[in-house]
């Protein structure tokens, strides 16, 4: 059996779902019918949930819950009336062999009315205890250790996640890029047009002084071979798969598309954008050495991640010429993400350039002392997914752990127990509006959770309303 986080229930299409993430970064879902009973997917479902929540550079999958809320299941999915075991999980390729050995009465342990059980008289009992402990046997030795990944093999491919990795896969050290090198190779990079080496090379600046020793390999590889194309709307639409965007970076191209004629002046809209799509080369690419395909990522192997990197880039490339700006890309998720990093002791924008996603958990884990990072991350996926695919129901309580979680974080690093209750609630207003800035109403952020949340704190650490010291 694998334990399952609850993430959250939703609903999609006009049927209620169960959402869960294993430790292992693998998503599963579960069907909720009218009496609030758990039944099992069919094939066609989780294609379906799978192209939702998956990127569509990935058919991997990603999520998470508070801790406290947990179900053992074998995953399984119905293929006609037939359900069949699926020995990995949703981690994999759909097109994976999946085991048509079926368990007897497996339970699931959740705050739902009911279990999810099957039986099969056909299927062998030695047949049966062997597929169920050897999926238990994985998910276990999983579970023992938080894994931070560096890099994964496989054929012909290579997915760097850490610079630490960068030396065996360019054959040199990190030393050996500097600043200037990378000032000279946009230069000397006749693909890109002048104006935008201009603001390049701003950057460039800008990153210097903020992070003199970043790791800029990956930037330099790209800047080899980097074209920057100006085009119309409708080749915009096109490039981005999006109807409103003003740039995009196509890492498979290695490519920043813009629309022609924005003048990309600093303090626009469109400047923010422009710089925002540069950085993007700085942490990610597709590259060929030798035989081998190399693409280096912030994402794990699951491939999600994809709004935390977009909203953690748009700080490291924003609040490397801007530190007061409140308007930025990614609005709610970039406001929750800034808040998390400057309550993190040891992390900040160079370690987003250099580690990938699972040491940004593993940083999260150890200052908060619990394992709840990925979960919050599965939330702030989920919230961005809910606000903008109209097909999805996520209600507003669930999303109240990542508002707590965030809050607590903000609150350990600016309230202390000797602060008076007015003191500490200007930081709580400080919080709240932080987190909502310039937030889209149809996010429904819910303040007075926040506000009641705050109380909580402030009464477990020893702060009263109407206390002074």
């Amino acid at each position: 059996m694998i334990e399952y986080n609850i993430i959250s229930d939703f609903i999609y299409k006009g049927k209620k779902y169960l959402y869960l993430l294993d430790n292992d970064h693998k998503y599963f879902f579960l069907k909720i019918n009218e009496n609030n009973e758990l039944k099992y997917i069919t094939i066609q479902e989780l294609v379906e949930l799978t192209n939702l929540f998956v990127p569509k550079d990935y058919v991997l999958l990603l999520e998470e819950s508070p801790n406290k809320n947990k179900i053992k299941i074998v995953p399984m999915i119905l293929i006609g009336t037939t359900l069949f075991v699926m020995t990995t999980g949703c981690g994999k390729m759909l097109d994976n062999e999946y085991n048509t050995h079926k368990p007897e009465n497996t339970p699931v342990q959740t705050p739902y009315t009911s279990s999810v059980s099957t039986t099969d008289e056909e299927v062998e009992e030695t047949q049966k205890k062997d597929v169920i402990e050897s999926l238990y046997e994985e998910s276990e030795k999983k579970k023992e250790n938080f894994e931070v990944e560096d890099m994964i093999q496989g054929f012909h491919r290579i997915i760097i996640l850490d610079s630490s990795r960068l030396d065996e896969a360019f054959g040199y050290k990190k030393e050996d890029v500097t600043y200037d090198k990378i000032r000279q190779t946009i230069k000397s990079n006749n693909s890109i047009p002048e104006k935008f080496k201009t603001m390049y090379i701003e950057l460039a600046n800008n990153l210097e002084r903020e992070y003199p020793n970043m790791d800029l390999r990956v930037w330099y590889e790209n800047l080899k071979t980097m074209k920057i194309l100006e085009v119309d709307e409708m080749d915009m639409k096109l490039k981005a798969v999006s109807a409103s965007a003003y740039a995009c970076y196509r890492k498979d191209e290695n490519t920043i598309y813009t629309v022609k004629d924005y003048k990309y002046e600093p303090g626009t809209w469109e400047y923010q954008v422009i710089i925002h799509e540069m950085a993007h080369p700085i942490r990610s690419g597709f590259f060929k050495i030798g035989s081998e395909e190399v693409r280096v990522q912030f994402t794990d192997k699951s491939g999600d991640g994809v709004i935390i990197e977009e909203a953690l880039n748009s700080l490291l490339s924003l609040r490397s010429y801007d530190k007061s700006e409140r308007n930025i890309a990614y609005q709610l998720q970039s406001n929750m993400l800034e808040m998390i990093v400057e309550s993190l002791d040891n992390y900040d924008y160079q370690d987003f350039v250099e580690h990938n996603i699972t040491y940004l958990e593993n940083e999260m884990n150890k200052q908060n002392g619990d394992d709840k990072a990925i979960n919050m991350f599965a939330l702030i996926n989920l919230q961005y997914k809910d606000y903008h695919d109209k097909t999805l129901e996520v209600e507003q309580k669930n999303f109240y752990p990542l508002y707590d979680y965030i809050a607590k974080m903000y609150y350990r690093k600016k309230i202390n127990p000797n602060m008076s209750y007015d003191t500490a609630k200007k930081i709580r207003d400080e919080f709240i509006d932080r987190l909502t800035y310039d937030v889209p109403e149809e996010y429904n952020l819910d303040v007075s959770h926040m506000e009641e949340y705050f109380n909580t704190y402030c009464n477990e650490i020893g702060i009263r309303s109407g206390k002074t010291r």
